[in-house]
């Protein structure tokens, strides 16, 4: 409904995202405590505005604080590498949807 992509993106996005925020927080309280009001390109961000969610997924990144809390949590690396190879596989094939249609054009013809 938000996103201009194949709907099983934010679906795959959300699912993975679920295992690193409890690694990260341990808990629904803290994660909400903790999650960005103001979106940062991060997955932990609120997205309240959901016109935000798009930004989230195309970055498909996390930010340095969240960053930091993963160090701090000792949050299994293995979790974090193949929640983040998810993120940019996810956000590769949003890109690319995008830069589609803007090259998509007829050539010219001579």
């Amino acid at each position: 409904m938000f996103l201009d992509c194949d709907p099983r993106f934010p679906v795959v996005y959300e699912l993975i995202s679920i295992p690193l925020q409890v690694a990260m927080f341990g808990s629904y309280h803290d994660l909400e405590k903790n999650s960005h009001k103001q979106a940062r390109g991060c997955v932990n961000d609120f997205c309240r505005d959901k016109r935000e969610i798009a930004m989230k997924m195309r970055t498909g990144d996390i930010c340095r604080e969240c960053s930091d809390k993963i160090i701090e949590e000792k949050v299994d690396p293995a979790l974090v590498d193949q929640a983040f190879r998810i993120f940019e596989e996810i956000r590769s094939h949003m890109l690319f949807r995008e830069r589609y249609r803007i090259t998509r054009k007829p050539s010219r013809l001579r």
